[in-house]
């Protein structure tokens, strides 16, 4: 069955949802980690010319982090790449390579290619930086992907559930990779496209990752609870050093418990130490009080920026994997009493809205169209890829045929890469298997 995609590209982890048109179904968020829906937004440039993206990506940057590249979407527009293992690499082609990532591995797993697909970006990007990034998505195959912000998105999700008139403001909280506020107003159109917001007032802290901070959190709390030599590990240890790198990995994966309001035990194992650790809902919106109570004061600093009221606003809408923590709610309710919007999933809300904003492209009549290319182009260099590839880059087991086969979405009326080569062939040759 037809679906488009919605991919939010964020700044620490990234996550995409599918929509069937004419199903009646809502937006439904898509697993791209291994235990977690959303993958990190990373990608690892092996010597043998290999490109993992994701988990698999970030777990191989422990054993090799010069090849591990992140943080890169911060530095889309910069003229200066970053050096990632031997190569110089422009930020905006590892954007378009990890956005290519996804879009080939929800192919793989639907048996088909997106019809539409739609990517965010961070608000603050001009006209710049989403030219930049159009077009290394245009060398990616995704020449008609549509852009739009992640607040925009986030507003197009809420307007979906719950209609907003005309010039009504809402403003659109995020507790994610970035802690940041943004008021917009609802056009008069009569299309829910990302058109239709217009951008009243923004404000944020310096740049900064909430759920890292959170982990750092859970990390030294567990640290305290062991005690006397073991709470102070020698880090200069390779095997302790080693050791902790799984309880911080321990810890992370215990913050998403906690953050849905359950219990969690973390799991020590050190060199002389063996214990596990119990952490309460209370103990650990303790811990977050503090940092969530930053977002308060930022949605009070985009309201005065854009000269407006709380009582002036439809809704407060919360995304980001930290919105899901009932803390989080309570603490801006305060500030905008009965107006916050507080998802079941805030996570997903920016990929869903994505996901309805590829919906409204293909009514527009744009597309994509499936094209199998046996070569995978890392930063103009044709390498083919290896076997294995394929079950690396995808958590769940390939649907298409192994041996370095990746399906590429490439724009209906642009030309298609031929299989085994790095060259174009017309956009009139048959499609394979057709």
């Amino acid at each position: 069955m037809t679906y488009v995609l919605g991919i939010d590209l964020g700044a620490c982890s990234t996550g995409a949802a599918i929509l069937r048109p004419g199903s009646g179904e809502d937006p439904a968020p898509l697993g791209l980690g291994v235990h977690t829906p959303r993958a990190a937004s990373a990608l690892f440039l092996a010597a043998d010319g290999r490109v993992l993206a994701g988990d698999a990506a970030e777990s191989r940057g422990w054993e090799c982090p010069e090849r591990l590249a992140r943080g890169f979407k911060a530095r889309v527009g910069d003229s200066v790449p970053l050096a990632v293992g031997e190569a110089l690499v422009p930020a905006e082609e590892l954007y378009a390579a990890l956005a290519r990532w996804v879009v080939t591995t929800v192919e793989a797993r639907e048996g088909a290619p997106a019809a539409a697909v739609a990517l965010t970006h961070p608000r603050g990007w001009g006209g710049y930086r989403v030219s930049v990034a159009r077009r290394a998505l245009a060398e990616a195959g995704l020449a008609h992907a549509l852009l739009l912000s992640e607040p925009e998105a986030a507003a197009l999700h809420h307007a979906a559930g719950t209609p907003l008139d005309p010039g009504a403001m809402v403003a659109v909280c995020n507790l994610g990779g970035s802690v940041e506020a943004t008021v917009l107003r609802r056009g008069a159109g009569t299309d829910r496209g990302a058109a239709d917001f217009e951008t009243l007032g923004r404000s944020g802290g310096p740049a900064r990752d909430l759920g890292a901070e959170l982990d750092e959190a859970v990390f030294a709390h567990v640290l305290d609870a062991l005690g006397g030599p073991a709470g102070e590990p020698d880090t200069g240890d390779p095997r302790v050093a080693s050791a902790l790198a799984q309880v911080r990995r321990e810890c992370a994966t215990a913050k998403e418990a906690l953050a849905g309001g359950a219990e969690a035990t973390v799991k020590v194992v050190l060199p002389g130490a063996r214990k596990q650790v119990r952490i309460t809902p209370e103990e650990f919106e303790a811990l977050a009080g503090n940092l969530l109570r930053g977002a308060a004061d930022i949605l009070g600093q985009a309201l005065r920026s854009a000269r407006v009221s709380v009582r002036d606003l439809a809704a407060v809408i919360l995304t980001g994997g930290t919105a899901a923590i009932p803390l989080a709610a309570r603490i801006l309710a305060e500030e905008a009493p009965g107006a916050v919007a507080a998802d079941a999933d805030p996570a997903s809300v920016t990929a869903r809205g994505a996901a309805l904003a590829a919906a409204g492209h293909l009514k527009a009549g744009v597309g994509t169209e499936a094209v199998v290319a046996s070569v995978l182009r890392v930063h103009g260099t044709a390498v083919r890829p290896h076997p294995d590839d394929l079950g690396l880059l995808l958590p769940a087991p390939p649907t298409v045929e192994a041996g370095g086969v990746l399906y590429i979405p490439v724009p209906r009326t642009r030309q298609r890469i031929a299989a085994g080569t790095g060259m174009t062939a017309a956009s009139g040759a048959s499609r394979p298997g057709a």
